[in-house]
């Protein structure tokens, strides 16, 4: 499923696109089987890593393609023809590498380690709770579900930390 340096640095946002467009059948064949499991069936879940859709938001910097957001709204519309369950997981987890960005760069730099793009699921409800300890803080959550988690590496939570960040008086 990981692409070669070479191989990502020759991707297109055209060619991704071709690519998961000639996966549309393959996914719909393998719609109600992802419903069933409650994510994307694996042989989808391959065939989409091989396409080279997630590195699609990867910082050139760290070995990825750093497209835009037009060409990802395109390229995930076609995976959502097909099986709108797998297209919902699949955006999700290309995404959250675009979020990884906005990350400070220690934090980038295990993110995307080895040209690598990261799969995470982004998890905010219920909340977990934060509190300061000794070099940082503690978390203790209890969420739910996050799309993509079977396949990830990473989590990203949202905590709250009692007494920090209230919503100012109106």
């Amino acid at each position: 499923g990981w692409l070669s340096p070479a191989e990502v640095a020759a991707l297109t946002p055209e060619i991704v696109r071709e690519r998961v467009r000639a996966l549309q059948p393959l996914v719909a064949a393998h719609a109600a089987a992802s419903e069933a499991l409650g994510y994307p069936h694996p042989e989808v879940w391959e065939a989409v890593r091989a396409t080279g859709f997630f590195y699609h938001f990867v910082p050139k910097v760290y070995g990825g393609c750093e497209f835009g957001p037009e060409d990802f709204f395109l390229t995930a519309g076609l995976i959502s023809q097909a099986c709108p369950s797998t297209g919902w997981a699949v955006t999700f987890c290309v995404e959250h590498n675009w979020v990884g960005a906005l990350f400070a760069k220690e934090a980038q730099d295990a993110f995307f380690a080895g040209g690598r793009y990261f799969i995470a699921p982004l998890v905010s409800t219920p909340p977990a709770m934060a509190r300061k300890v000794d070099g940082g803080y503690r978390v203790t959550a209890a969420w739910k579900w996050g799309s993509g988690v079977m396949h990830s590496d990473w989590c990203m939570g949202m905590a709250m930390i009692p007494g920090e960040g209230d919503a100012p008086p109106n």
